[in-house]
């Protein structure tokens, strides 16, 4: 896991719904993890469920080496180097949105 600022770690987290899949960061110190893990218990049957998936899923990729991008993700990744070499970028505007966007989830 990238380490962030000191003593933070960046943490990926994914929302997936039912037909449209969320990425976003946040960095969160040590301490911050392992309160939100402390209220774990607290949460609803559905998202630990949700989380012990994810979790799962983590760990076992940890130590699996290069990771291997999905054929969607390779066609997104595709798309946004076609567009950088086109000049296509994101406005302030757009980027201000998207972050506003993922500060919600």
């Amino acid at each position: 896991m990238p380490e962030g600022g000191e003593g933070e770690i960046e943490v990926g987290l994914v929302t997936i719904a039912a037909t449209r899949r969320v990425w976003y960061r946040i960095l969160m110190t040590k301490k911050q993890i392992e309160a939100v893990l402390e209220r774990v218990p607290d949460w609803p049957e559905d998202a630990r469920r949700e989380l012990a998936r994810i979790a799962l899923e983590i760990e076992a990729d940890l130590g699996k080496g290069a990771y291997t991008a999905t054929p969607e993700e390779l066609r997104g990744i595709d798309r946004g180097l076609r567009d950088a070499a086109g000049g296509r970028f994101a406005s302030e505007a757009e980027v201000e949105t998207a972050k506003k966007s993922s500060e919600r989830l």
